[in-house]
């Protein structure tokens, strides 16, 4: 039997076309604001867990049993990708048809196009039957929901032993209405959980006799000499300390130091609602840019360039630090270095900087979600056809062997003899070396099958096997980098992390964006010295008649926090 989706939906368009107005009533078996969500079963109590595994681990395979196999399904996930060109008769696609017994038709679209076409869908009555969003994309899946358009998918959550391993207690409630109540989309872990760190260039420190700095008069130090001392020996003036690298839309790069002074987002402090603008955090950082800005130890265009841009100094010897993943930055400078080995050995992790009078020593949350997967509402109606798109979710999911074959360009399963892939399942890493003719990463034709990344990845549980390699392993400089940019990622993932709040907090949109807006033009403002420090409490007046108090108000009740 095969069943489409479109199918299923029945929509007329003539009503769906007053999407926004439009609320579906109950279905069979579902009470009107959640219910069952149509599940066959009854729903079992799930033990979420706090936080990510350390060691995840793969599900016997009778975990899916649920599904009937011998039933063939069809359905069409929309993604957004990094390349859009077809792949003619894409392996990966064939690997997962075979494996599951479906014919899944993907679809990779720019982000803004991929919202653009989700909605039309819907009003057509025609919506994928999976949809992948961004994390920032989550208010296209809260509007979906309010108009009764979207899955319960909690009842659903049965189906997916694998998945419940990465379903935090915050992630749950991230992806959940407060309004009814509702889990209306499936978070997915992140491609960078907790690898991002400051990255010192430790040849540079061994050159100035420092230790790793802890403190911001130590940072400071180290930024001053890395200017003065001419630690790459060109004998010219062009090194600097860091660099913003965001474009001119945010401090990017520099703002893991506001947690050298507190939490950098809405949060809660003995039981009352607190905010960075509110205990000195944001106040403290601004005095901190702008004592490196006035010593002149910052790239001059250090707030505008674009990250690709600044990335070019880094990568030429001239940057003293960087906020990264390990591996990518261990990747990109030996990629520019023509392979160069070498140049993996000069970075190494600093941990969490603190204030000098002892605050902070924790980087900011880490983890979000990566990705919001949801589906139709209408699904309800084909029980057999979810639990197949959830089987499909755990297939994938790591450290399942769909997730390894499928989500790196494709493994050695589709492409016979593409490299060296291993899961360790003691530690729950998994290592993986691609060959020099691996058609997924060096074919142009196959390029696109790293859109499949966006479905699953996560750098988190990855290590790279260590050295000595073989003298005749053709794999031995691609394990060699690997492993020292590995290392670089399993060295910071440890380190301490405050709590990501934001996750339990629903707040409006647009007056979130306009205060956030507010915060960067005026902090940028104090940086420059277009406004002295001593208007500082004038300004926080401005921001919370922007809307800081009315969100303030929103986020103490969504947090069960009281007012200062």
């Amino acid at each position: 039997m095969k069943v489409t989706i479109r199918n299923l939906i029945g929509l007329p368009v003539a009503v769906a076309l007053l999407l926004a107005a439009v609320h579906l009533g109950a279905s069979p078996g579902q009470e009107e604001g959640g219910g069952t969500g149509g599940a066959s079963e009854a729903m079992p109590e799930l033990d979420l867990p706090d936080t990510l595994p350390l060691i995840p681990v793969r599900p016997d395979p009778s975990a899916w049993d649920y599904d009937d196999m011998s039933q063939s399904y069809d359905f069409e996930i929309l993604s957004s990708g990094y390349w859009f060109t077809p792949v003619p008769d894409d392996p990966i696609n064939e690997y997962l048809n075979e494996q599951l017994n479906a014919n899944i038709e993907i679809n990779f679209l720019p982000g803004d196009d991929l919202v653009n076409q989700l909605t039309t869908r819907f009003i057509a009555g025609d919506p994928p039957a999976i949809t992948t969003l961004s994390f920032g994309q989550k208010n296209v899946a809260k509007k979906l929901h309010e108009d009764g358009l979207l899955l319960n998918v909690e009842p659903y959550l049965q189906y997916l032993p694998t998945w419940q391993q990465f379903l935090t207690k915050d992630y749950k409630a991230w992806a959940t209405s407060s309004d009814d109540g509702v889990m209306y989309g499936l978070p997915r872990y992140p491609v960078f959980a907790d690898n991002w760190g400051l990255q010192i260039r430790k040849d540079w420190l061994e050159q100035f006799g420092m230790d790793a700095p802890r403190t911001e008069s130590e940072l400071f130090e180290f930024a001053q000499r890395v200017v003065r001392e001419d630690p790459n020996g060109t004998g010219s003036a062009d090194t600097w300390f860091m660099g913003g690298a965001g474009d001119g839309n945010g401090f990017t790069m520099l703002e893991p130091f506001r947690t050298m002074y507190g939490h950098p987002g809405w949060n809660v402090k003995d039981g009352v609602i607190n905010h960075p603008n509110l205990d000195g955090t944001s106040k403290s950082f601004v005095l901190w840019l702008k004592r490196l800005r006035d010593a002149g130890v910052l790239h001059p265009d250090w707030f505008t360039i674009s990250w690709e841009n600044f990335t070019a100094y880094s990568m030429n010897d001239q940057i003293g630090m960087v906020y990264y993943p390990g591996w990518n930055l261990i990747f990109e400078n030996t990629t520019a270095h023509d392979g160069n080995l070498a140049v993996s050995d000069v970075w190494q992790p600093i941990d969490p900087p603190m204030s000098d009078d002892g605050r902070g020593g924790a980087y900011g949350p880490g983890g979000r979600p990566g990705r919001l997967l949801i589906s139709p509402k209408s699904l309800e109606q084909d029980q057999g056809l979810v639990k197949r798109i959830m089987h499909f979710h755990d297939f994938i999911t790591y450290p399942n062997q769909g997730n390894i074959e499928v989500i790196e360009g494709g493994g050695e399963a589709i492409f016979p003899g593409s490299g060296e892939r291993h899961f360790y399942p003691e530690t729950g890493l998994h290592s993986l070396a691609f060959a020099d003719d691996h058609p997924g990463i060096h074919d142009p034709e196959y390029l696109p099958l790293g859109n499949w990344n966006v479905l699953s990845i996560s750098l988190r549980w990855k290590t790279y096997e260590a050295p000595p390699y073989a003298d005749d392993d053709p794999l031995r400089d691609t394990k060699a980098r690997d492993w020292a940019g590995g290392l670089l990622d399993q060295m910071v993932i440890p380190m301490p992390r405050v709590r990501d709040f934001e996750l339990l907090i629903d707040l409006d949109a647009s007056t979130a964006t306009r205060i956030k807006d507010l915060q960067l033009q005026r902090e940028l403002e104090f940086i420059l010295g277009e406004r002295d420090i001593s208007e500082w409490d004038a300004y926080l007046e401005e921001w919370k008649q922007a809307g800081g108090e009315e969100l303030m108000k929103v986020a103490a009740e969504q947090l069960g926090a009281s007012m200062p």
